[in-house]
């Protein structure tokens, strides 16, 4: 999880001389290709891969809220049913909300930053 050690830089401000850091809810995680882990594991199994992902990632970051931050998706499902029916699956929609959500609070923490 090389992402995840550049992440944990950025969070506690080593990233950058500045020493500036960013928030724990500063992130979002997208399981992708989470049609492979349905298709090759049965209900149990996917469960419990979901939760050592997560595990994975609070041992990181222990104010991660893996409901609204660690989105399971397929992006080729996702496309495929955008394509044949012009509409966003429901874990297509999550991640756009969970951009959405990151827009705004970048937006709400830039401000505070330039006028604190």
């Amino acid at each position: 999880m090389r992402i995840l050690n550049e992440w944990l830089k950025l969070h506690k401000g080593q990233k950058y001389e500045t020493r500036r850091s960013i928030t724990a809810e500063s992130a979002l995680f997208v399981c992708n290709k989470w049609d492979e882990i349905e298709r090759n594991a049965d209900g149990t199994d996917m469960k419990k891969i979901e939760e050592q992902i997560v595990a994975k990632l609070k041992a990181k970051i222990p104010k991660l809220d893996e409901k609204a931050q660690v989105i399971q998706m397929s992006v080729s499902c996702a496309a495929q049913v955008y394509r044949k029916f012009g509409v966003m699956t429901d874990d297509l929609n999550n991640l756009m909300n969970g951009v959405q959500r990151l827009l705004s609070l970048c937006v709400e923490r830039k401000t505070e930053f330039l006028y604190t």
